[in-house]
């Protein structure tokens, strides 16, 4: 699928925009090319999933500011989407330490991100970090079209995907987002209507020698 999808992007690249049918072809060689990129992340998913039942991937925790971990997710959903204008990132005006794996933290927060652009049809996103006493809690708030109560719960089991979600993507990047939340020892949960948008909450156990603050400020982001 990888060679697929390069060759498909190589020949929309080099193909003649003045021969006749050529804006045809290229769009279809642009449906080619992202069937193949979306087949092999939803293989890549796969085999983390398979990682994570087998033990294979272990949580390696180190102190870290949450700040930090809400930066690079937010940067990678702009590397990945091209929609940075629409997130926006707020935190504590100190910094908020956790004992935990920015490795596997970072991605939670980037899917949460991603969920809400892309499946929940945002057009925009507040990353917030705060601290809640020995919790610290990055909740990513949307203004998308939200989820009903009574399908909240499932949209963390796999294979599930929302009303609005993109065709061809295959309902597993909640599923793994709360796999990898479980491993590092944190929470995700939802809350959400109809109408209304979401906020998903990552909630971490702050490092015991902290002093928790809470009033936010912003630190990051775009904005509009």
């Amino acid at each position: 699928m990888t060679g697929i999808a390069g060759l498909a992007a190589a020949l929309a690249r080099h193909a003649d925009r003045t021969t006749t049918g050529a804006g045809d072809m290229l769009r279809r060689l642009r449906m080619i090319e992202q069937s193949a990129r979306t087949g092999i992340a939803t293989v890549d998913t796969l085999v983390e999933l398979t990682q994570l039942d087998s033990g294979r991937i272990r949580c390696h925790r180190v102190t870290v500011e949450i700040q930090q971990i809400v930066a690079a997710a937010v940067g990678m959903c702009a590397a990945i989407t091209g929609q940075a204008q629409r997130v926006t990132a707020e935190s504590a005006a100190g910094p908020i330490l956790v004992r935990t794996d920015p490795v596997l933290a970072k991605p939670v927060v980037a899917e949460l991100i991603t969920n809400a652009l892309v499946a929940g049809s945002a057009t925009d996103v507040r990353v917030r970090a705060v601290a809640r006493e020995d919790t610290a809690l990055i909740e990513v708030t949307d203004d998308g079209c939200g989820i009903a109560p009574e399908e909240q719960a499932a949209i963390f089991e796999p294979f599930v995907r929302g009303e609005s979600a993109a065709d061809g993507t295959a309902g597993l990047g909640l599923h793994l987002a709360r796999r990898r939340a479980q491993l590092i020892g944190a929470g995700l949960t939802v809350r959400s209507r109809r109408g209304s948008g979401s906020t998903f909450t990552l909630a971490l156990p702050i490092q015991q020698d902290q002093i928790a603050v809470t009033q936010p400020t912003c630190v990051a982001g775009s904005g509009k």
